[in-house]
């Protein structure tokens, strides 16, 4: 669920998923970033949006963050469909 950055912060340096309102289209980003001591650190490398991904690198996208949300899990074995994330190297190895 999406937290409104005007009634909570995410706590000091946890990364979370970040909105930010632009004003070209599609009118939005997603961005992972974290709050380090009151300000946002975000990921600069590489934003993503809607079927896109921009680069990014002037910091002029912070005082554009709406909402935010936790993370998901990592990916394991237990929580992705029809995945076997545990290969051996003999497995590796016939597959190719």
């Amino acid at each position: 669920m999406w937290i409104d950055i005007k009634k909570r912060m995410p706590e000091n340096g946890v990364m979370v998923l970040l909105v930010i309102e632009i004003d070209y289209k599609p009118g939005f980003l997603y961005m992972a970033g974290c709050i380090n001591n009151g300000r946002w650190m975000l990921n600069e490398s590489n934003i993503v949006t809607d079927h896109q991904s921009y680069e990014y690198g002037d910091g002029s996208y912070e005082d554009s963050i709406t909402h935010w949300m936790p993370l998901p899990s990592p990916p394991t074995a237990d929580n992705v469909e029809g995945a076997n994330l545990h290969h051996t190297s003999e497995q590796v190895q016939n597959a190719e």
